[in-house]
């Protein structure tokens, strides 16, 4: 959204804009009868293949927004690019009646066929709109308000969208938080998605608080081990105010934010852009190639001078840790029984709600440790499909699959080796490679797969 609108003017200039098209490019009228048109079952089928990486992606995060959903009476459908609804939710009685209306899987929600709607307006205009009873073109349709958001892969390429719709009226400030909602539920399938498109390549996360968690947010940059960027999230883009993907792609990324390539390895970094102190952003590494030149040709190296030392460091990074905890009595019980753990070979479970800062909390562990010059390297075990969290974790030998990697793959495993692997959402892991990697735990030995 510009800051040069209002929410209400945004929403506002995307709807006439689509009015216009249904007027002048499509020939509608707004007393025309408009039915959804529904895909025979095979036909949805391809689609739904098609894009079952987008559903596999977006299931947690749908879990998520069913709960909201369901206490607003909204239906929750996912589309592909062709507006077409791949997957639908209804969790009370009353958005089970959008079912009732066309909002079911196979309904195709095009913009050319049913004129302005939320699904079909959002994949035209790129954008996440509101589309709210009487802004539909075909009055047929006004009894309905829909929110939709578009979801990106490669190079922000739309692959799908969101939804929530429900046969009600919403007033601006409740649909400006519908919006914001399923906006950010979009991105997060997004990130989720460009995590596994680059899971061999370097990502860096960035985030305006040195307090976010790591996987809170979805302003991600790909980049190979010349720093080279590859690829970046609308959040990125937006974040960095670039305007364009194509005016990052190409660049050093290390040149880029001012920074020495070695320097995120150590953690959250703070740095200011174009040199203005309002432009603060932390970044932190998010995920390394296997034996990348980040890690095998400089390794950070603490300097000593008649001023500092490693134990000085240390004790500034330290302060993570009591920053994290505040005067909370259960968050200083909590740092005081890890810092009893921490230089041991033990390791440690951390247990709490989606967002509290359990990623922060491992980071801060990390860098008070004596391992705070190593590799800390951070893997959501939900995020990846569970045909590949075993490579992904415990990596293999040249030749060992066919689209493998000519080389070979390292692993998380070995990645983190004298360093720190924090392994996010744990118990989304498959029974047996949870059973594997208690045996690495136990015996500190990873068989990489094709070893045997």
């Amino acid at each position: 959204m510009s800051d040069n609108f209002t929410y209400k003017e945004y929403r506002s200039s995307l709807v006439k804009s689509s009015w216009y098209r249904c007027k002048h490019n499509y020939g509608f009228d707004r007393d025309d009868k408009i039915d959804a048109i529904i895909l025979s079952e095979p036909i949805l089928k391809e689609h739904q293949e098609a894009s079952s990486e987008i559903c596999f992606f977006a299931k947690k995060v749908i879990n998520s927004v069913r709960q909201i959903a369901k206490d607003g009476d909204y239906s929750v459908l996912l589309t592909d690019d062709n507006a077409v609804a791949l997957e639908s939710y209804y969790d009370s009685p009353e958005s089970e009646i959008c079912a009732e209306y066309g909002l079911i899987n196979g309904s195709k929600w095009d913009e050319h066929l049913i004129g302005t709607n939320g699904i079909g307006t959002a994949l035209a205009s790129n954008s996440c709109l509101t589309i709210n009873g009487v802004d539909h073109y075909a009055n047929c349709l006004k009894n309905f308000t829909c929110t939709a958001a578009p979801i990106y892969g490669a190079h922000s390429k739309i692959v799908g969208s969101l939804n929530i719709s429900r046969l009600t009226y919403e007033d601006y400030l409740e649909s400006y938080f519908t919006h914001n909602f399923i906006r950010e539920a979009a991105n997060q399938i997004t990130a989720n998605i460009f995590i596994q498109n680059y899971s061999n390549e370097n990502i860096l996360a960035l985030s305006l608080s040195s307090l976010v968690s790591l996987y809170e947010t979805k302003a991600l940059i790909a980049f190979d081990d010349l720093g080279t960027i590859l690829d970046a999230t609308i959040d990125c883009v937006t974040l960095l105010d670039k305007g364009v993907l194509e005016d990052l792609i190409g660049q050093n990324l290390f040149s880029f934010l001012g920074i020495h390539s070695e320097k995120f390895l150590i953690g959250k970094q703070e740095i200011i852009l174009n040199d203005d102190p309002s432009k603060k952003i932390f970044i932190k590494n998010l995920n390394s190639k296997k034996q990348t030149k980040l890690y095998t040709q400089k390794p950070f190296q603490y300097k000593k001078n008649k001023h500092s030392s490693k134990t000085a460091v240390k004790t500034s990074q330290a302060l993570m840790l009591d920053q994290l905890a505040g005067s909370d009595k259960q968050m200083k019980q909590a740092v005081d029984i890890a810092r009893n753990f921490l230089d041991k070979k033990i390791p440690i479970l951390l247990l709490g709600e989606t967002g509290v800062g359990k990623d922060a909390f491992s980071n801060a562990l990390h860098s008070e440790s004596n391992r705070a010059d190593q590799p800390f390297i951070a893997f959501n075990c939900a995020t990846v499909p569970e045909s590949l969290i075993d490579s992904e974790l415990f990596g293999y030998n040249p030749g060992t699959f066919t689209d493998g990697l000519k080389e070979g793959k390292i692993g998380k495993i070995l990645a983190s080796d004298k360093g720190t692997l924090f392994l996010d959402e744990i118990g989304d892991m498959p029974h047996n490679l949870q059973a594997r990697l208690l045996r690495v735990l136990e015996d500190r030995e990873v068989t990489q797969l094709g070893s045997i």
